[in-house]
């Protein structure tokens, strides 16, 4: 058995990186575990050797491979590749599937993803970050005037806006329900999105 390299855990369906591929279990009503049937798990039989990795379709149903990691969102999971490729499954009715079929164009190799209830940051090669998928609360750093991002596939790619972030290399994300942090090399942090609760550490509740 191959160990385990990363895994994300979503509302009803887990992730996990092994030998280089995506695998997922739980609820796939939306496909978010891929080409599995609609629960995955029970019965046992589903597991094991019966379990099947994330395709990519737009090559005739290849399988994703050089999988680097996966995060899971509400009904929906994303993963990255070592070469930096995006790859999105499941629900997409706010965009956070990034329109893709399912490649994701993110303008840019990525190294790091997060993901929310309903959105997706991707820390992209050159040091930018750009978010698709819910911004209602601004959690996909778009401003107020965007209540989505990636419903459109002209919305992806070169048109994608980096989150406005200080000075600095971002080193990796996280991503709470309706918010994003950021973590630079420096050690410091910045968040953006649903202030609730303080989420964002930044002294008030304003989104």
């Amino acid at each position: 058995c191959q160990p385990i390299k990363a895994l994300s855990v979503g509302f009803e369906h887990t992730c996990l990186v092994q030998d280089g591929e995506a695998l997922c279990f739980g609820g796939n009503q939306e496909g978010q575990c891929g080409d599995n049937p609609p629960v995955v798990g029970a019965p046992l039989s589903t597991m094991g050797a019966n379990l099947r990795p994330l395709p990519i379709d737009t090559e005739g149903g290849d399988v994703l491979g050089d999988v680097l990691g996966v995060v899971a969102g509400l009904r929906f999971t994303c993963a990255h590749t070592i070469d930096g490729r995006v790859a999105c499954f499941g629900e997409n009715l706010l965009g956070q599937t990034g329109s893709g079929d399912p490649v994701v164009d993110t303008g840019g190799p990525v190294t790091d993803l997060a993901a929310g209830r309903s959105h997706v940051c991707a820390l992209r090669e050159d040091g930018s970050v750009v978010c698709w998928g819910e911004n209602r609360l601004c959690q996909a750093g778009a401003g107020h005037s965007r209540p989505s991002v990636g419903t459109d596939p002209a919305e992806m790619g070169a048109a994608l806006v980096p989150v406005g972030l200080r000075p600095g290399r971002v080193t990796n994300l996280s991503a709470g329900e309706f918010f994003t942090c950021a973590r630079f090399d420096s050690g410091d942090v910045q968040c953006w999105g649903a202030a609730a609760d303080g989420a964002l550490g930044q002294g008030d509740v304003v989104d």
